[in-house]
């Protein structure tokens, strides 16, 4: 094998070396820590705007222990399995940071605002009776809103 060949292969060995080191770290980046369980939990307890979507209708509450508590975040188990239906219940904690839940006990979180090391979105799977305890408590304690009223618009949900 001549020298230039020689080169030629070891660049190219170095090139898939560092291919494979990119593609490795981009697949275990760690999760950005507002959509972990302790981030969102935190947020529920002291988020002092939170947007709903629930259904059709449209909410604005105050995090509080009482809140997070509904979650049981205990709990909830990180899957890698993506939610595929539309979402019934969506919580917004600020512009890019929304958590959808789905009626299968599924729910995806989203932080749009993560650095480019960080995995900007996690799904979970939940107790069955945390969509009905979130739902009811939106509805007795979250201020009603409507589409269009200034607070919710046409984008404030989609991430």
């Amino acid at each position: 094998m001549t020298r230039t060949k020689k080169i030629g292969v070891i660049c190219a060995g170095l090139l898939g070396i560092c291919l494979v080191g990119v593609a490795v770290s981009f697949l275990f980046r760690p999760l950005n820590d507002k959509i972990t369980i302790d981030g969102l939990s935190d947020a529920a307890a002291s988020n002092d705007y939170i947007l709903v979507k629930a259904e059709e209708e449209y909410y604005e509450l105050q995090g509080s222990e009482a809140f997070a508590a509904l979650f049981d975040f205990g709990a909830w188990q990180q899957e890698k399995q993506v939610p595929t239906e539309e979402p019934v219940l969506i919580l917004r904690f600020a512009e890019l940071w929304i958590v959808e839940f789905y009626s299968d006990g599924m729910a995806a979180a989203y932080n749009g605002y993560s650095a480019p090391e960080e995995t900007s979105e996690a799904y979970y799977s939940l107790p069955p009776q945390v969509m009905g305890d979130l739902t009811a408590y939106i509805q007795q304690y979250g201020e009603a809103h409507e589409l269009g009223d200034g607070a919710i618009g046409a984008s404030t949900f989609r991430h």
